[in-house]
């Protein structure tokens, strides 16, 4: 995987809001409350911006970048998944972008699971 030496974590949730797994580079300077809060409320609100979007005829959401002024968050859409790569506001996150077809790539089993999780349990509702 190509290299994103600025990254300062990264963390896979559903659209859902449950957290899955999350990495954090040893020294990095990011609160586990914002993490928390990444995996729990802006995945949610994320996936449900991505599925407006697709109602508005935009087609599926592929990547969205904020930046914030203590982080800049690049999400990446693999609904169910939302992949959150967090860096600092002044870091070049176009690295990630870069990046973006390997995560897919590297991430799609665990999005079929998910999604054959999602499809058994929630069938006919």
């Amino acid at each position: 995987m190509a290299s994103c030496l600025d990254m300062l974590a990264i963390v896979v949730s559903t659209g859902d809001g449950v957290p899955l797994c999350r990495a954090v580079r040893p020294g990095a300077a990011v609160e586990p409350e914002a993490l928390a809060g990444i995996e729990r409320r802006l995945s949610h609100y994320c996936a449900a911006a991505a599925e407006q979007a697709q109602k508005m005829g935009l087609g599926p959401l592929k990547v969205t970048t904020t930046l914030y002024d203590k982080l800049c968050l690049v999400h990446v859409y693999m609904l169910p998944l939302v992949i959150t790569c967090v860096h600092s506001p002044d870091s070049n996150c176009g690295t990630t972008l870069d990046i973006v077809p390997e995560l897919r790539e590297a991430l799609d089993p665990i999005r079929a699971q998910v999604q054959a999780v999602y499809d058994r349990e929630f069938a006919g509702q």
